[in-house]
């Protein structure tokens, strides 16, 4: 599947909202199981997002230093 360049370059951004967003529901509803269950998926979904911006970051350098062959 392929993404336009907008959505996927906001992609990451939005995992990490989403995570903290999970992350906050976690601290709002302290003591009950389903904390445990919102901190993982804000956990999961921070590390998504970083690591989505880390490789496009990483793509974006190796891009410059090759010539674009299209």
């Amino acid at each position: 599947m392929r993404l336009s360049r907008p959505v996927y370059e906001s992609l990451p951004f939005a995992y990490v909202g989403l995570g903290w967003l999970a992350m906050l529901v976690s601290y709002l509803n302290a003591g009950s199981s389903n904390a445990v269950v919102a901190f993982c998926i804000g956990l999961i979904a921070q590390v998504a997002g970083l690591t989505i911006y880390l490789h496009r970051q990483d793509c974006r350098s190796l891009r410059s230093q090759y010539p674009c062959e299209r």
